[in-house]
């Protein structure tokens, strides 16, 4: 029995490749930009095959929305997505800087440093379904403590669930957005290491996002468990 030519079966794998490398790198061409659009600057592409990737050097972004401040500043940070699902946005960041406060609120304002951190973000109709970072080897600092606080880990993890109060009489408005902090080795100053874990929860009559500045009225209640624990002896 006669074999087929080999070009019958390179050719159509070639076609096939040089096809998902034009879609692929349509594909990075438009997160690149999504990024850029959201920063302020364009970053490198890359992370074919697997993977739609932008690296960028020295990124400063900043937020202000609803009375709420942050600003984010690292050396470097690497954000990607697989080009074949629409999953989450996974970003990995070298020596962040973090600052997060309420000017309304005196006092309130974190900052966080770290040696490097990951982070992942799923969007859903334009909320934030989950969003979560885990600083390593972080020092926080907040307003009113005389020495840093610092942890081997320190988790933030936030989800939006907007939605309106059925009633307007009702005093219990629904959960808008959810916080919760954890943190393993947690030290302030020279002090035992300790645990540490709280669940916030953000309540109003409507999303938090559609609330102007200035003029949200909210309702705060929250529920920790295990705030702050020593680690059990082995």
């Amino acid at each position: 029995m006669k074999r087929p030519p080999l070009w019958t079966t390179l050719v159509p794998l070639v076609v096939a490749g040089a096809g998902y490398y034009n879609w692929w790198s349509l594909q990075r061409d438009a997160f690149v930009g999504e990024v850029a659009a959201i920063v302020g600057a364009g970053g490198a592409g890359g992370g074919f095959p697997y993977r739609i990737e932008t690296s960028l050097t020295k990124p400063a972004l900043s937020f202000d929305r609803a009375g709420v401040v942050a600003n984010l500043r690292a050396d470097r940070i690497v954000l990607n997505r697989q080009p074949l699902r629409d999953g989450p946005v996974v970003g990995q960041m070298l020596q962040p800087r973090v600052m997060l406060g309420v000017p309304a609120i005196v006092g309130a304002r974190l900052e966080i440093e770290a040696g490097s951190a990951a982070s992942s973000l799923r969007m859903t109709v334009g909320h934030i379904a989950r969003f979560s970072t885990v600083f390593d080897a972080a020092h926080l600092r907040l307003a009113g403590l005389a020495a840093p606080v610092r942890a081997d880990s320190f988790e933030v993890h936030v989800r939006e669930t907007p939605t309106l109060a059925t009633v307007a009489s009702n005093p219990k408005f629904p959960v808008q957005d959810e916080l919760v902090l954890a943190a393993t080795a947690l030290r302030y100053g020279t002090g035992d290491p300790l645990r540490f874990a709280a669940s916030i929860d953000l309540t109003a009559a409507k999303p938090v996002g559609a609330w102007r500045a200035g003029r949200q009225v909210a309702r705060w209640r929250c529920g920790a468990s295990n705030w702050l624990t020593k680690p059990a002896k082995s």
